[in-house]
């Protein structure tokens, strides 16, 4: 009856609708994978990806922390202020999103020489349209700090939905392969739902040089030691599925990352519950303990079902070469276990600032995923790689629990700043 109820509840509500969205963006993300990769060709293809893979790595380190400042700090806000601070980190996000477009560009004038895909001309014809792909992280940022986690799924829905259609119709109605098209087709719904999404919170630009001051100061504070953090941890996150190719496994990459994606579906509500408390972890000082047990209640269901389904779920959808992704299901699953049950803890220290804490565990996650892949995968292959998600992530887990008692008990440093912590 506990858990019922917790199901009726608004942030249950919340959580729920978040993590539907997640999962319509894996679905359509396969089905686009799958469009591109079947129109375009391998030569297209390849040209395709290495243009989303220079431009999303890129992206990674022209954040500098605002992304997350913002999060942090107009979750400690009333909403007035809340609305004026939006609007300062809209300046933020375009002035940041200019320096991409610019770094693009240039970088654009030398990437043939760089790479052997010719990619030169797409990164410099889109460069100016990139300024506002840096909106897909305020879309998150200010609908988790504002607590609208429902408008901030639809918009986030639509931005995914307008994506494919416009993909549709440029290879099966237009019967386009230009890369461009491609490409504005996939960066035009982020400038669109973005801006709309912004308005829809009906920001203030009252006391702008103030609040922008505010902002680079809780972002030197708190949000680059996040953003460091984040460096490390999304640089070398992938580096097991490199490694597998390095130590001459490739031909198991493909059963290794079907497996790993497959975890997305464990893990996304986890996610998605820690982002639909974001606010209220920001007022609150302590998680409780129903969250935990809806969590972990989750988890265990999760983790049933997908055990239980998942050879008949590969066999059925999948080719016979794909038959060995399962066994490397049961040692991710319990990565994504310690990944899920830790989604609480971490919302709850960003809330409270402690970007030293979060920064530590980021670099802790880098340090063992660099050393553990390049042993293990050369001892173990894919299994080896398994093993060393499931240590990391459990890893991370008991740092995230110890930090949070060190936080409990006022011993952890959080930044000074806390706003006005009116209650929701």
């Amino acid at each position: 009856m506990e858990i019922l109820e917790k199901l009726k509840s608004e942030y249950a509500k919340k959580a729920l609708i978040y993590y539907f969205d997640r999962l319509f963006e894996l679905g359509v993300g396969f089905v686009q994978t799958w469009i591109i990769g079947r129109k375009l060709g391998a030569d297209g293809y390849g040209i395709f990806v290495t243009y989303m893979s220079i431009t999303g790595i890129a992206l990674i380190f022209f954040r500098a922390g605002f992304v997350s400042s913002a999060k942090y700090i107009i979750a400690h806000t009333d909403t007035e202020k809340a609305r004026e601070l939006i609007g300062a980190s809209f300046v933020v996000a375009l002035a940041t999103g200019f320096l991409f477009g610019v770094f693009i560009f240039i970088f654009g004038l030398f990437a043939d020489s760089i790479f052997n895909v010719k990619v030169g001309k797409l990164l410099l014809f889109s460069s100016p349209l990139l300024v506002g792909s840096i909106l897909r992280n305020y879309i998150s940022s200010w609908g988790e700090a504002t607590g609208k986690i429902i408008p901030m799924s639809i918009f986030l829905f639509i931005t995914k939905f307008f994506e494919f259609i416009l993909i549709f119709l440029f290879f099966f109605v237009f019967k386009s392969k230009n890369l461009f098209l491609l490409v504005l087709s996939v960066i035009a719904p982020v400038w669109f739902t973005g801006l709309s999404f912004f308005f829809f919170l009906k920001p203030s630009f009252n006391l702008l040089k103030e609040n922008i001051l505010t902002l680079l100061r809780v972002n030197k504070e708190f949000g680059f030691r996040v953003y460091i953090g984040q460096v490390a941890d999304l640089t070398t996150y992938r580096l097991d599925k490199v490694f597998l190719a390095y130590f001459g496994i490739a031909k198991t990459v493909g059963n290794y990352s079907l497996a790993d994606s497959g975890m997305r579906v464990v893990v996304d509500f986890p996610a998605s519950i820690a982002s639909a408390l974001f606010r209220g972890f920001a007022k609150s000082r302590i998680i409780n303990p129903k969250v935990i047990r809806a969590v972990l209640l989750w988890l265990f269901l999760a983790l049933s079902v997908v055990y239980i389904l998942a050879p008949k779920v590969v066999e059925f959808l999948f080719k016979d070469e794909f038959v060995d992704a399962v066994q490397y299901v049961y040692p991710l699953g319990i990565a994504a276990f310690f990944q899920g049950l830790y989604q609480p803890f971490n919302a709850f220290l960003f809330s409270k600032g402690c970007g030293n804490a979060l920064r530590t565990i980021s670099f802790t996650e880098a340090c063992f995923n660099i050393v553990g892949n390049i042993i293990f995968i050369k001892l173990y292959g894919a299994m080896g790689a398994c093993f060393v998600s499931a240590g990391v992530k459990f890893v991370d887990f008991l740092l995230y629990i110890f930090f949070y008692r060190r936080y409990i008990i006022g011993k952890l440093k959080v930044a000074s700043w806390q706003g006005s912590s009116v209650p929701i």
